[in-house]
């Protein structure tokens, strides 16, 4: 799928469900932390990701990508990429890098 496509469809989801999604966005991120809490409880020796953890991690993605192209936050990309950088920076500095 394209770029224009898939922001779309995150509209129209929008559309179809509103403000129920950033319910759906929070229970996406509490299976994102169970799935990372079995994979740190049954894969410490395993540098694979769990199947499971690989599609929590896609859907909180795309629920973060779907919550900024439906609230017009596209323009935050450049504050979203700053503050970004900043933490990076900030844990570079923590690492002694």
């Amino acid at each position: 799928m394209k770029k224009p496509e898939i922001k779309k469809l995150y509209k129209k989801a929008w559309k179809k469900w509103g403000d129920l999604q950033f319910t759906v966005f929070m229970e996406e991120c509490a299976e994102l932390i169970k799935a990372i809490s079995k994979y740190q409880r049954n894969h410490k020796s395993s540098a694979q990701p769990s199947r499971d953890l690989v599609e929590e991690i896609a859907d909180v993605e795309i629920m973060i990508e779907q919550v900024i192209v439906n609230h017009n936050w596209e323009n935050f990309r450049e504050r979203i990429n700053t503050a970004k950088w900043d933490k990076h920076l900030r844990l570079k500095k923590i690492m002694g890098s």
